[in-house]
């Protein structure tokens, strides 16, 4: 893994900004060819500095098709740890809302997603939480009103 250095930083920021900037831009502007750009670009994908892109959404009501939402429940490994595990959670960008529960199951968590696989790798993640024991998934199939 090759450090980043202050043209790999500079090519970040303007991604962080615009994730669609066209290379021969971003070229421009830190001052390196379409060619090196690409390569820098593609080498911190590989290493893993560059996790993705995405689409930042207006509201709901305004997509043509609305998202996906599901309820995750979690059982953690005891006590009052559900404060502990919404710490772990609270800043994912899918969760909606959270809430604790008195009886067999600790928490229900509900989700906004867009493809099946992101709702499966939300459930890796929460899995991965120390405090967490057991996720299961349960997709929205129909809401009424």
């Amino acid at each position: 893994m090759k450090k980043i250095d202050e043209v790999d930083q500079k090519i970040l920021e303007i991604l962080s900004t615009d994730a669609r900037a066209p290379i021969s831009e971003i070229g421009r502007r830190v001052h390196k060819s379409r060619t090196a750009v690409e390569a820098r670009i593609a080498r911190m994908e590989s290493d893993g500095v560059i996790q993705g892109y995405q689409a930042i959404l207006g509201e709901p009501g305004m997509l043509a098709v609305p998202p996906n939402e599901a309820f995750l429940i979690i059982k953690h490994s005891g006590g009052s740890d559900c404060h502990l595990v919404w710490n772990e959670i609270k800043g994912y960008r899918n969760v909606i809302e959270c809430h604790s529960l008195f009886g067999p199951l600790d928490l229900i968590v509900k989700i906004r997603y867009t493809q099946f696989d992101e709702l499966m790798a939300l459930k890796e993640r929460v899995s991965g939480v120390r405090e967490v024991r057991e996720v299961t998934i349960c997709p929205v199939l129909k809401t009424w009103t």
